[in-house]
């Protein structure tokens, strides 16, 4: 009896360690949202080279069963494994009749709900002995869409160094980053198209927050020039969202345009009094000891109405 006992025992334990050995890696926040994420599974083996098959099946508390899919073998080496791509496009996939999963096999994408995505390895081609199985749960929720915020699509801006502004990434995905590119968009040029073929101006990676300044490194921006900038959120290879890409132009109104005063005037009473030359602007320096009042008077002809003068014709 004894000896039974203890041959039930090794053999439990040899069950449990061959299940020890072999787990299963699966992001379900990031990877669980399409049906080509669940193809992103890695599996640890810490053991010796196996033939093995992967059965991958997805439930939603309310829907039941969306899909079931079943690789054909392949070998899994020690260590960490992908999922080899030939076993991946040759697994097979089976959807319910249901209707979420008929929206999921149209469109590729899992609704929002609460799902159970369960992984289970079996030695040797399907119905051998199982090596490891394992569950990942989580309520999925879409991600909202990554808005743009400044500078505004089809802005005109006199900054030629401006900081981009958009909305962060909702729900929150701990470790998100964002990638900002920004190309010269020329005449006639598709925003889509600028973007993938034009050499990038900034091409900024590992961005933490939802925002940035203009790359100190970066030459200034040309004025009479338009530019395409987009946003995309990503956390390791896979991304997350992208953004619309938006436009705008760097150019200034004559009122932005920096003016340098060629000279300065003092004004002073009476006979001492100077005149001052200017164009566009004009630049007066006084210093009044005790309070007076103050008359400015135009020289040019009253059809040339100088603002903020009394002696502007109405």
């Amino acid at each position: 009896m004894r000896h039974w006992i203890l041959v039930l025992l090794v053999c439990i334990a040899a069950g449990f360690k061959s299940q020890a050995q072999v787990s299963f890696s699966f992001v379900p926040e990031l990877q669980g949202r399409t049906v080509d994420g669940l193809f992103q599974v890695r599996t640890m083996n810490a053991g010796a080279r196996k033939t093995v098959n992967l059965q991958m099946t997805v439930t939603e508390k309310s829907a039941g069963l969306i899909v079931r899919i079943q690789t054909s073998a392949f070998d899994l080496m020690p260590g960490n494994n992908p999922l080899p791509a030939s076993v991946a496009r040759q697994a097979g996939l089976t959807f319910s009749n249901d209707k979420a999963a008929a929206v999921t096999r149209q469109s590729g994408y899992f609704l929002e709900g609460d799902y159970d995505f369960c992984f289970e390895l079996v030695e040797g081609k399907a119905g051998g002995s199982v090596l490891a199985e394992q569950c990942f749960s989580y309520m999925l929720q879409p991600f909202s869409p990554l808005l743009l915020v400044k500078p505004a699509d089809g802005e005109q801006t006199c900054d030629k160094r401006p900081a981009f502004f958009w909305q962060p990434l909702l729900p929150a995905v701990p470790g998100v980053q964002y990638r900002l590119a920004l190309v010269e968009l020329k005449p006639r040029q598709a925003k889509t198209e600028a973007m993938n073929i034009n050499i990038p101006l900034i091409n900024q990676r590992n961005i933490n927050t939802p925002m940035l300044f203009f790359p100190a490194v970066n030459k200034d921006l040309e004025e009479e020039k338009v530019y395409a900038w987009q946003v995309t959120a990503y956390k390791g290879a896979t991304m997350l969202a992208q953004s619309e890409i938006w436009e705008f132009k760097c150019q200034c109104s004559p009122e932005e345009k920096d003016s340098q005063p060629e000279a300065f005037r003092d004004i002073e009473d009476l006979a001492r009094g100077n005149f001052y030359l200017a164009e566009g602007r004009i630049f007066l320096h006084y210093a009044i000891p005790t309070p007076r009042e103050i008359f400015l008077t135009a020289l040019s002809p009253l059809r040339m109405c100088v603002k903020r003068l009394k002696s502007c014709a109405r």
